[in-house]
Order: structure tokens, then sequence, then C-alpha cells
């Protein structure tokens, strides 16, 4: 997987800067605090405060929360991206709302579409879809 090589790259890039005690580098959080921790670790492995094998285990731990808190930084990334495309889809629905009052589009299609705008910007679909049975239900009803 790409995301996994480039984690793995990345923790590396870190660790080699803190094993040589270089200056913390410019980024994200994840970044700079693993590669504080990182440079902690081996200044106390270089003193003898930390037994080599505890030292392993260590930046195995480290490197473990460090691509965990990647993904979620990633994963919020995607987030909020998939927020701002329904916030545009929900602007988008708002037009063809107006232009349907303007044109004289039914109040059932006007409210159909305010709630499918709703469901977007809250990201579900369900009540859009429960709105949709109830007029066809209520249709199939009067047609009777």
């Amino acid at each position: 997987m790409n995301n996994d090589l480039t984690y793995r790259k990345d923790f590396r890039l870190l660790e080699l800067g803190a094993s040589q005690n270089a200056p913390m580098p410019d980024g994200d959080l994840e970044d700079q605090m693993c590669f504080l921790a990182l440079r902690s670790l081996y200044t106390d492995l270089r003193a003898g405060n930390v037994l080599r094998d505890r030292a392993s285990k260590e930046r195995k731990m480290l490197q473990n929360s460090y691509r965990l808190a990647r993904c979620r930084h990633m994963q919020q990334i995607a987030s909020y991206k998939q927020y701002q495309f329904n916030i545009l889809a929900a602007g988008d629905d708002l037009s063809k709302i107006l232009k349907g009052v303007r044109c004289g589009v039914s109040y059932k299609e006007l409210f159909t579409t305010a709630t499918h705008s709703l469901g977007k910007l809250l990201g579900e679909d369900v009540t859009y879809q429960a709105v949709l049975a109830e007029i066809r239900g209520r249709e199939a009803n009067e047609e009777t």
C-alpha cells in the first residue's frame, strides 16, 4: 500500500534526523512530536539510561503511534474535503430551489430538494429517503 510506504519513509527520515541530533523539522505536529520522542530515546540510549532491547521496543511503539496519528490526520483531511464538497452541493440545491420557486415548480418538488440538500449537509440520506417514501405513499392513497 502506497500510504504505508510513505509512513515508513517519513518515520525513517524523522528517525535519521533524531539519531543525528538534527534540528526539529518543519511539518505537522505528528512529525515534530515523533521527532522529539525519537531524539529523546536516542539521547537516553547513548547515555546508557535505556538498554538497547527497551529502546527497540519503544521505537516500535513510537512508529506504530506515528502511523496511527498520520492515518487519523489523513482521515480528518478527507472528512473536511467531503464536508466542503457537501456545502458546495447544498449551495447548488439552493439555486435550484430559488429558480424552482420563480418558475412555479411544485412545493412537493421544492420540499424534496430542500430535504435532500439538508441531508447532504448532515451527511445522511435516510431522512430524504423517508420523505420520498412518505410522499409516494400519500400519492398512492390519493389515486385509490
